[in-house]
């Protein structure tokens, strides 16, 4: 879900930056446009101007030929005509500066749209940084919360064995029969008599028949140590996940007190 969260959040700020490439893109063609159009409109005016000028220069020449002799009517054709150029020049130089400075203003717009994207991947960085940090965080909390609720299942688990076992040695004081019980042992299935050496600790490995475990009760073996369900539970956990931190198993009483084995 991360994943199709993440590629979804992806999807979208690329649609969103050709989005913004395109508004920013089109401001600079439509100035552009503006610009070349604006030069157009300044060059008809200037060559109309310029045909006024020389038409207008034209009649006075002509209304002045008749009154003013040959060498003033040259000083003032000089005249005007450097005056013309003057005017020009002075016109190039205005549209010069108009463009160079439309250049300029279009550089600046340049330079903070680039500044306005670097920031927003920043930004973008920034958060999908955060992102990972978070979900890094979350699938941390998620392992120590299900590591706590497995080590609590543990302990729950060797409560109940701990109680169990107490209940049976409680109900074995109260209900054991005689050492000398033979009929009471003999007419006792296979199971009630493992159970019965089991809980007086008698060691009946070596018996193969029901008469062999009757007599090895009535015998009183001598009780071996044997691991709990716990101990045997708790080694059989720490075989699967790999080799344990601490010694090895001890009586009842110590399996009982071993901490529980941490996830790996």
């Amino acid at each position: 879900q991360a994943e199709r969260k993440h590629a979804e959040t992806a999807a979208l700020e690329r649609r969103r930056r050709a989005a913004e490439e395109r508004v920013t893109e089109e401001p600079a063609r439509q100035v552009e446009l503006e610009g070349r159009r604006q030069a157009e409109r300044e060059n008809a005016e200037m060559q109309k101007e310029q045909e006024c000028l020389l038409r207008a220069a034209e009649e006075r020449v002509a209304e002045e030929a008749t009154q003013m002799p040959e060498a003033e009517r040259r000083r003032q054709v000089e005249r005007e005509h450097v005056e013309t150029e003057e005017e020009s020049a002075r016109r190039a130089a205005e549209k010069r500066a108009a463009r160079e400075f439309a250049q300029q203003a279009e550089a600046e717009w340049r330079g903070k749209e680039e500044q306005h994207q670097a920031e927003m991947e920043e930004q973008k960085r920034v958060q999908t940084a955060a992102e990972e940090d978070a979900a890094w965080e979350a699938r941390q909390q998620a392992e120590t919360e299900r590591r706590r609720q497995e080590e609590r299942e543990h302990a729950e688990m060797e409560e109940q064995e701990r109680a169990r076992r107490a209940a049976r040695e409680c109900a074995n004081q109260h209900k054991a029969p005689a050492v000398g019980g033979g009929d009471e042992l003999g007419g006792r299935t296979v199971k009630e008599l493992k159970e019965i050496a089991q809980d007086r600790g008698v060691d009946i490995t070596s018996c193969v028949e029901k008469s062999d475990i009757v007599e090895c009760l009535r015998q009183g073996g001598p009780p071996k140590p044997r691991p709990s369900q716990t101990s045997r539970r708790a080694a059989t956990t720490a075989a699967r996940r790999g080799p344990p931190s601490g010694g090895g198993g001890g009586g009842a009483t110590g399996a009982d007190r071993q901490p529980p084995p941490r996830w790996p």
